[in-house]
């Protein structure tokens, strides 16, 4: 097993943080689900978001690279 640390603005801490406390799970487990469950998925709607994700932040990811 790989651990991955992942930034996330403040606000984006606090929005995982609610979501885990509505769902009562941890915040780490919760993230943990979400990217599991979003690379093993083959939704066509997902993967156009993705790719949107990727090209919006296409310089950020470029500049820490």
């Amino acid at each position: 097993m790989t651990t991955i640390s992942v930034e996330l603005s403040e606000q984006e801490e606090q929005r995982l943080r609610e979501r885990a406390r509505e769902l009562n799970v941890a915040p780490e487990d919760l993230a943990a689900a979400v990217l599991k469950d979003g690379l093993s998925t083959s939704d066509p709607e997902l993967k156009k978001i993705l790719a949107a994700v990727l090209e919006k932040n296409h310089e950020l990811y470029r500049r820490l690279a």
